[in-house]
């Protein structure tokens, strides 16, 4: 596995593919070699929790050039570093877009896995061409759902038709902490008996969280979670807004652990996951806190982007709005309507929970393992 990330314990999709990898392969080795965003620049030689063996090269290039410059000095200084390592390897998954000289290079199977639309590659006509050319050199390309392949393949990016595949970020496990803290017995105080919608990581323009608080302080008596950061301008703005209504019907936990998060969930009518279609990569995607939502049973009132309302729609887990988020009274309608409608889109969740599980997409697993050997 070569591959680019925030850190090798911390990119939970990395872990679940290793795993349903080795679970369905016992006799298939791995190793991560692994570029960490920022500036760290150390040599770190490891196991994950997860059981994988990984190493982290010290690069010349990242004591050479400021973090977030010349990151293609720092893609090809990568790439040369590790290259020597590979030779006992049959093949390799490599992941997003910093690996691109192990994709154009290395003379091995490439399973190229993309978490993210390859931005950098659809703007203009000869990154396209790169990017068909890239492709054709894969035994497999992987992406996060049919939609951006079809977008990919509209802006005249996609080649190698036949060797594109879906992995959706599923949940491969509905873990909680056994024990809650705190934090949460102060938030179930505050909540009481009353109807709550939880909102995560909603502090940003992205995410519409000024729309978001509007929308659910426009229902009398309705309360609100917001799980993880919350920007502080943002949060002042409201205040003054809404006075001190906004600290009664409102709970800002800051950041909490990921496997406290089904608490906080489970304690709610509805989930809110809303994305601005103001960029393709936000367009198109489909949040693990959605997931992650239903998963727990919680209703989710979604936008209209394409991924979130094909899914929603099709197995009823929620509502669609007419728009991204942008429109206010939208919103309020929305979280309305899936109130409403709570007891029937419970039923739908327990039918069809299982079919957004991570191991749904076993065959899938063996389709990429099998090409990348054929």
């Amino acid at each position: 596995m070569i591959l680019h990330t925030n850190g090798i314990e911390y990119d939970d999709r990395i872990r679940k593919e290793m795993l349903t990898v080795m679970k369905l392969y016992p006799d298939i080795k791995f190793k991560i070699f692994a570029i960490i965003d920022g500036d760290v620049n150390v040599t770190e030689d490891g196991v994950s929790d997860y059981g994988v063996e990984y190493y982290i090269p010290q690069l010349k290039s990242r004591t050479k050039y400021k973090p977030g410059t010349h990151l293609l000095a720092k893609a090809y200084d990568f790439y040369k570093t590790v290259t020597p390592m590979l030779k006992d390897f049959d093949a390799l998954w490599v992941a997003n877009e910093r690996v691109v000289f192990f994709v154009a290079f290395c003379h091995k199977p490439i399973i190229w896995d993309w978490h993210e639309l390859p931005t950098p590659f659809l703007g203009r006509g000869y990154m396209k061409f790169l990017l068909r050319v890239l492709m054709k050199r894969c035994k497999a390309v992987v992406h996060a759902n049919p939609e951006r392949i079809d977008y990919i393949d509209s802006v005249r990016g996609l080649s190698n038709k036949k060797r594109q595949f879906v992995i959706r970020n599923y949940p491969n496990f509905n873990d909680a902490d056994k024990q809650t803290d705190e934090k949460f017995a102060t938030f179930k105080l505050w909540l009481g008996d009353d109807d709550c919608v939880y909102l995560q990581g909603a502090g940003s323009e992205v995410r519409c969280g000024l729309e978001s608080v509007r929308g659910i302080m426009a229902i009398d008596g309705l309360k609100a979670v917001v799980v993880g950061k919350f920007d502080e301008k943002l949060k002042r703005q409201l205040q003054e807004e809404f006075d001190g209504e906004l600290e009664r019907r409102m709970f800002f936990t800051g950041m909490v652990r990921q496997k406290m998060t089904p608490h906080y969930i489970r304690c709610c009518k509805v989930s809110l996951v809303l994305y601005r279609k103001t960029r393709p990569n936000n367009y198109y995607c489909e949040p693990n806190r959605m997931f992650q939502s239903i998963i727990n049973e919680c209703p989710v009132v979604v936008g209209i982007n394409p991924p979130m309302k094909s899914l929603v729609e099709k197995y009823n887990f929620g509502v669609v709005l007419k728009d991204d988020g942008s429109d206010v009274e939208g919103i309020t309608a929305g979280l309305k309507e899936a109130l409403s409608k709570h007891n029937k889109i419970i039923e739908d969740i327990r039918k069809n929970k299982d079919k957004i599980l991570w191991n749904s997409q076993d065959d899938v697993f063996c389709k990429i393992i099998s090409s990348a050997f054929e």
